[in-house]
């Protein structure tokens, strides 16, 4: 496997630059007038920080949408970066250089040294940032709304200029992970999905935290009723195995669910 500590991006409108990782994360860059917001930071591979330098001079805030390593990874290279509470737990136990170096030689075996010798180390720098709390960038202001589900402290975010909602790993076209330890149920991640909906927000773009990253505002609806014909009983999903351990696969309308059968309610 030919791997590259690299990092790409794609321009969108209204100040959004989408950043690809090495890992092939997606980290976001939302410029305001004032300061700049990044969005996650991936695995910590290489140097994020040099690379959004050459992209943006702006004062710079860091937020983690959730504790995982392939989003906090890379912490280090920032003074301080925002998460949910819920997550800083899970963030101290899996955004430890020795885990990152696990998840590393899990996904890649033994090709993955030069991922190994790239890899930033781990600090704990965290401040909270919870529901009802908004980023002013100057121009532009960053709403943060409190999704658990992935994780307890899972968080999306949305720009009122751009009407663009960043996911993380809370609403993606691909498998949502609920099959892990530290996931909440299936219960709690459908009411909070419905609650977001509930709320209305005028949403032109979902960016997610893996690709494929963009979707329509309708794939929110996809994923309630994802999750809901698994609560119902009525669906089951097929056995599945990644790098991170085993559950159950259940697709609808091109969106899919990856599920613990015991972690419904």
């Amino acid at each position: 496997m030919d791997l590259k500590v690299e990092f790409t991006y794609k321009k969108y409108e209204n100040g959004i630059i989408a950043i690809t990782a090495p890992m092939k994360e997606q980290i976001y860059l939302v410029k305001g007038k004032e300061k700049a917001l990044l969005i996650d930071n991936g695995m910590g591979i290489g140097s994020l920080r040099k690379y959004v330098n050459n992209l943006c001079d702006l004062p710079l805030m860091m937020i983690n949408t959730h504790g995982h390593p392939d989003h906090a990874g890379g912490n280090i290279e920032f003074e301080h970066a925002y998460m949910h509470p819920s997550d800083f737990e899970l963030y101290q136990q899996m955004c430890t250089k020795e885990f990152r170096t696990g998840d590393i030689r899990a996904v890649f075996q033994d090709s993955g040294a030069l991922y190994e010798s790239n890899l930033l180390d781990y600090v704990y720098n965290l401040l909270p940032i919870e529901e009802g709390d908004t980023i002013n960038l100057g121009d532009r202001c960053i709403d943060i709304y409190s999704v658990p589900g992935h994780t307890y402290g899972s968080l999306v975010l949305y720009d009122n200029k751009s009407k663009t909602i960043f996911t993380g790993d809370t609403i993606g076209i691909g498998d949502t992970w609920l099959y892990l330890e530290y996931c909440a149920s299936l219960k709690i991640y459908c009411n909070s999905l419905e609650r977001l909906k509930d709320i209305n927000l005028d949403i032109s773009m979902i960016l997610s935290g893996h690709m494929p990253n963009e979707s329509r505002s309708d794939l929110l609806n996809r994923k309630i009723d994802c999750v809901k014909k698994i609560i119902s009983g009525k669906e089951i999903g097929k056995p599945v195995k990644t790098f991170a351990g085993e559950g159950l696969r259940y697709e609808y309308e091109g969106t899919s669910i990856i599920y613990n059968p015991e972690n419904i309610f």
